[in-house]
């Protein structure tokens, strides 16, 4: 993240950073371990976000767990019809305002 934040900081580029987004449903068959990987990520994805102005962080986990049913076709973390189409629409509305 680093190297490509290094390549766009003097230019009008915008770093997306988004999310790892799992299904709520299937964090009871998650290891501790890997629920405290997935946390330490998202946190380290926020935080870049904050420190480097060009970078920001897309977070829609708890838009897609609200009706996790709907948004993923699975209890992983693949997303439905519905899904991708909430995660195109919030990006969209993003991008919109950066520009």
């Amino acid at each position: 993240m680093n190297k490509i934040n290094n390549l766009i900081k003097d230019k009008k580029i915008f770093f997306i950073i988004s999310s790892t987004n799992i299904n709520n449903s299937s964090i009871n068959n998650l290891s501790k371990s890997h629920l405290r990987a997935l946390k330490m990520l998202n946190k380290n994805f926020k935080e870049f976000s904050e420190k480097n102005k060009n970078a920001y962080y897309f977070n829609i986990s708890s838009q897609l767990n609200s009706e996790p049913k709907k948004m993923f076709i699975d209890l992983c973390c693949h997303l439905s019809d519905e899904g991708a189409n909430l995660v195109a629409t919030e990006l969209t509305k993003l991008i919109t305002k950066l520009d």
